[in-house]
């Protein structure tokens, strides 16, 4: 309650002395509710509007926070203690200490003592999942049969060999790589389709910073290779202003794998690669006409493909679930069996193979794949 002495100064509308008031308080270090029950003002806007060009005596210092507490928080910041070790010991949150200490010299780190990272657990939960993953699905692939390599090695060249363009025709068959994996999942498969070793020939590509010497000597072991077979290495020019990561012992350039003569085998691989993208737009348009023989029940708020697998969060009355159809599922998540280990050969691999076997002309130049088809007659009704 307002005293006689405001009630007075109030009904005398002298504001101004008020206001001056005001303004000392703040001078001293008051805050707005402290000058509210001082003066009798119910306003916080009125205090705020004669004292807003008075910065407060302590921005840092909140108006509920104990003085106590933050001067044993100060204190112990000036000891070097962490955030994390004050908020522990004075049951106060981090926030309130970094409010409280930030104006405060960072401690010096202790020595034989390290902060325990609030992160370390969570990391080594991440690294266990990681591992058991990448486990698992190592299991899962199984053997490979000798059409499952051919697929992979078409894809896989499709993705890090050279291609033609329409601007530039240099039909050649070259690939390039830095992973050891990768050049030998790529030289089994040129082993597959039956291209000699010693049509080929490697190059180095690599920074000049690097130690070139060991990375052709790894390369040469790893594809082992002779002298005569490796190309003169191709050195990058070094950027000091590049910031590079591979660096360091483990680091040993690319290797670039060229096939002499192998314009027809890589008009092969076009037509591979062009066979195994139509097969992939057959099964989606299977899988698209099956999908629209289904009827799983209403598909607002929802994906079409999350209706067809679970008939929808709201199917429609007397709907049952649907088994999801087998192509839908991708066969290198499970475990082949023993049936499916070996399967056939696609016919132009067998051609192929069946002309480097007889001595013949392993792609000769205008020979379909498959057999000639026998001339039909005039006025024969069409095959």
């Amino acid at each position: 309650m307002p005293t006689d002495q405001q009630l007075e100064l109030l009904a005398s509308d002298n504001r101004d002395l008020l206001r001056e008031r005001a303004r000392a308080m703040r001078r001293a270090g008051a805050t707005p509710t402290q000058m509210k029950k001082a003066l009798g003002i119910t306003s916080t806007y009125r205090i705020q509007s004669w004292v807003k060009d008075i910065p407060p005596a302590n921005p840092r210092r909140r108006v509920r926070a104990k003085d106590e507490v933050r001067a044993q928080a100060r204190e112990l910041r000036r000891l070097g203690r962490t955030y994390t070790e004050i908020a522990a010991e004075l049951g106060v949150s981090k926030s309130s200490c970094s409010l409280w200490c930030d104006d405060m010299p960072r401690p010096a780190p202790r020595p034989g003592k390290r902060r325990a990272s609030t992160w370390l657990p969570y990391l080594r939960r991440r690294a266990a999942a990681r591992a058991n993953a990448k486990l698992q699905a190592a299991y899962a692939i199984g053997r490979l049969s000798e059409r499952e390599l051919f697929l992979i090695g078409v894809t896989l060249y499709i993705c890090e060999g050279s291609k033609a363009k329409p601007w530039r025709r240099d039909e050649v068959v070259a690939f390039v790589n830095s992973d050891p994996r990768v050049i030998q999942t790529f030289l089994a498969w040129l082993d597959l389709l039956g291209v000699d070793r010693k049509n080929l020939r490697y190059t180095v590509q690599i920074h000049e910073s690097a130690d070139v010497q060991s990375a052709e000597q790894f390369w040469m072991e790893l594809v082992q290779a002779s002298p005569d077979e490796m190309y003169k290495t191709g050195l990058k020019r070094h950027n000091p202003r590049t910031v590079r990561g591979n660096t360091g012992e483990n680091y040993r350039g690319c290797l670039r794998i060229n096939v002499l003569k192998g314009a027809e085998l890589y008009w092969r691989i076009e037509g591979w690669w062009f066979g195994i993208a139509e097969a992939v737009d057959g099964i989606r348009r299977v899988s698209a006409w099956k999908d629209d023989s289904i009827d799983p029940g209403s598909f607002k708020g929802r994906t079409r493909s999350f209706g067809l697998l679970h008939r929808g969060s709201n199917p429609r009355p007397g709907a049952q679930g649907v088994e999801p159809n087998p192509v839908n599922f991708s066969p290198w998540l499970r475990t082949p069996k023993p049936d499916q280990q070996r399967l056939s050969l696609p016919e132009p691999l067998r051609l192929h193979r069946e002309r480097i076997q007889c001595g013949q002309t392993p792609y000769p130049r205008g020979a379909a794949a498959s057999p000639p088809r026998r001339p039909v007659e005039p006025g024969a009704p069409p095959p």
